[in-house]
């Protein structure tokens, strides 16, 4: 079994321009596991289903919050880095690149009782991209 792991090089949350530290806010320095649970993933290259690859169907996301008021934005900054490994007896064993990417995602509360919205205030912003990206909430 081939095994898809991901972590969290840096990872910031805000609530506007200001770092939320909320409970079940991601404000990281690197290292963090973030290794998807197995409902996402297809690991066993020789399934039926897989046709000989692996995969993972996660992504990154932020979590809506009812008790912001109309008009709030969330942003939120990943980078990471994922590689694929197996276990020989015991021992893990990467079998891949390391592979490094970022997303960076801005919503905006637009009614009660929790609807939200992407939110485009800020350029470059709301993307999927190889490498690394800054972490700061205008992104420069």
């Amino acid at each position: 079994m081939i095994k898809l792991k991901r972590e969290f090089n840096s990872a910031r949350t805000y609530l506007g321009d200001v770092q939320d530290n909320s409970p079940g806010t991601i404000n990281d320095d690197g290292g963090v596991d973030d290794t998807s649970s197995p409902s996402f993933l297809d690991q066993d290259p020789q399934s039926n289903n897989s046709k000989g690859k692996v995969y993972d169907l996660d992504a990154p996301g932020l979590a809506f919050r009812e008790d912001l008021p109309v008009g709030s934005i969330r942003r939120q900054r990943f980078n990471f880095k994922e590689w694929a490994e197996f276990d020989d007896n015991g021992t893990k064993i990467r079998c891949s690149e390391f592979i490094k990417w970022f997303a960076r995602q801005s919503i905006k509360k637009t009614a009660l009782p929790n609807t939200w919205q992407r939110d485009n205030g800020i350029k470059n912003d709301n993307e999927v991209g190889d490498g690394q990206t800054k972490i700061t909430p205008d992104l420069k």
